[in-house]
């Protein structure tokens, strides 16, 4: 069954092998992507299969490239996927949210350091009062 952590999961994958093999050079992208028919995301993920019945199984790769191609995230080329842009920073956004929060929200970090000193100011003058 595809639950959205798997679907995280997968575009986190596809990010991993594109930041392996090129980097984080967005102009590559479309150039290399990855084989849907192989098998080691679903060696490391085990819920990307799905049984049938008694005698059969579905690898879900092929299922969750075209997820991820339906939200925009990446582009199903016959048998590969490519990461989009938007897929690129959605995965990153997934693998590093600190790093993420930092740099979006970086204004906020600010208004905080601002109160502190202010606060600091008013009890170091508050305890000078007294």
């Amino acid at each position: 069954m595809i639950t959205e952590k798997l679907i995280n999961k997968f575009l986190v994958y596809l990010y991993q092998n594109h930041i392996l093999i090129h980097g984080e050079s967005l102009s590559s992208l479309h150039k290399e992507g990855v084989l849907l028919l192989d098998k080691e995301f679903s060696n490391k993920h085990p819920e990307a299969i799905v049984n049938i019945d008694k005698n059969g199984i579905r690898d879900l790769t092929f299922h969750l490239g075209k997820e991820l191609e339906t939200r925009g995230f990446a582009t199903v080329d016959n048998l590969y996927v490519f990461l989009t842009p938007k897929g690129y920073e959605k995965a990153g956004q997934l693998l590093h949210p600190i790093k993420h929060f930092m740099v979006s929200h970086w204004k906020w970090h600010v208004g905080a350091v601002f109160t502190l000193i202010t606060i600091s100011l008013a009890i170091i003058k508050l305890t000078e009062c007294q």
